[in-house]
């Protein structure tokens, strides 16, 4: 199975540069020379970006008869962020910074002040599900979003459509509604809108079931409506991360590596952080290769902060401490759980093959 590391350089970042730049917000990242062009041809008074999560480059492709309005409007393939998860990704795109500089490294993360594995988005405790006390996931790992940025220049308006963000709607039609409304005002608008589908019925069904199938053959033709409801508007969709089917390795199952760690694994289930005990860090390496296998790649922190993963920036103030010892990350079909408590999903992501971290980008001009 082929795997890459991000090339941040034709990435998720790029877009969010090429954005930045038309709106005159300088930046130091690459763009993507592709959506320059379509930018520069004219002065389009809606720039909307629409994020499908989970939508990756080889689901859209491999299923292209049943999607024919994406599929006619794809321009290229482009690179999430490491890992390529929701967390980490949806975190550069809002932002425009790296994992590195944002903070937001996976779905769940070790926090060194609180000495916690904390489920970011969730503010919780990894393992016993308690909300995080005296601390806030988002307050202190805060960063300035696009948005902001954008509705900070005269006559221009920055706004996310999101169960999370500015403006909230009930369905797609909902969300489609809501971003047509946003358009009629008299701003020079960016929006960026957030839907949930299909990376909720991969995780539960998989990547070829038919709701999965059905689920994304609606959002075609969702997508379709929308655009041919706009005027004076550049449309990109775009995803967050792919998927990619997956098997199970339980560590609780193997007490001789479980017994050496220190706490629970963080990240995500295809890139999983290891903080090994004192005793055991010269022998850890060659008895997890033992029960990964050659569907990882195992790091160690060095190798980890030399590679750059994560990204190039100013560090977050959580990340040195967010880094174990060793991570392994996905080459193949397997995922890693700490212990039997940890529920099982038959999609799953954050790993470096292709079907994960390739997302595509269409452009419709309108």
């Amino acid at each position: 199975m082929k795997y890459i590391f991000p090339d941040y350089d034709k990435s998720l970042l790029s877009l969010v540069s090429s954005i930045e730049n038309y709106f005159g917000i300088k930046n130091t990242r690459k763009t993507l020379p592709i959506l320059d062009e379509a930018l520069n041809e004219k002065e389009y008074k809606n720039i909307i970006v629409i994020l499908f999560d989970g939508f990756g480059y080889n689901l859209l492709t491999k299923n292209k008869k049943d999607l024919p309005f994406l599929y006619n409007n794809l321009k290229d393939k482009i690179s999430s962020v490491f890992p390529s998860t929701t967390t980490a990704a949806t975190t550069s795109i809002l932002s425009g910074v790296a994992p590195i500089e944002h903070g937001f490294l996976g779905w769940d993360m070790y926090i060194d002040k609180l000495d916690k594995v904390v489920t970011l988005f969730l503010n919780r405790e990894k393992e016993s599900k308690e909300p995080i006390k005296n601390w806030n996931s988002f307050e202190d790992l805060k960063c300035k979003y696009v948005t902001e940025k954008i509705s900070n220049i005269i006559g221009c308006k920055g706004t996310s459509v999101s169960p999370y963000g500015d403006i909230k709607y009930s369905d797609i039609d909902d969300m489609n509604k809501k971003i047509i409304s946003i358009t009629k005002n008299d701003k020079k608008n960016y929006i960026y809108a957030y839907y949930e589908s299909p990376d909720d019925l991969m995780h539960d069904c998989g990547t070829k079931d038919k709701k999965v199938i059905d689920n994304i053959k609606m959002i075609d033709e969702k997508f379709k409506e929308l655009c041919k409801s706009l005027e004076d508007s550049l449309v990109i969709m775009i995803a967050d991360h792919g998927h990619i089917d997956t098997d199970w390795i339980t560590l609780s199952n193997y007490p001789k590596v479980f017994n050496m760690l220190k706490t629970t694994t963080w990240i995500d289930s295809r890139a999983s952080m290891f903080m090994v005990k004192d005793e055991y860090k010269k022998v850890f390496k060659e008895e997890i290769k033992k029960v990964i296998g050659p569907d990882f790649i195992l790091l160690s922190k060095e190798e980890i902060l030399n590679k750059k993963i994560f990204g190039e920036g100013a560090k977050n103030k959580y990340f040195d401490g967010a880094i174990g010892d060793y991570i392994a990350i996905a080459t193949g079909d397997k995922s890693i759980r700490y212990s039997d408590k940890h529920e099982m999903f038959k999609s799953n992501h954050s790993g470096i093959t292709e079907e994960e971290v390739y997302v595509p980008l269409v452009i419709v001009k309108k």
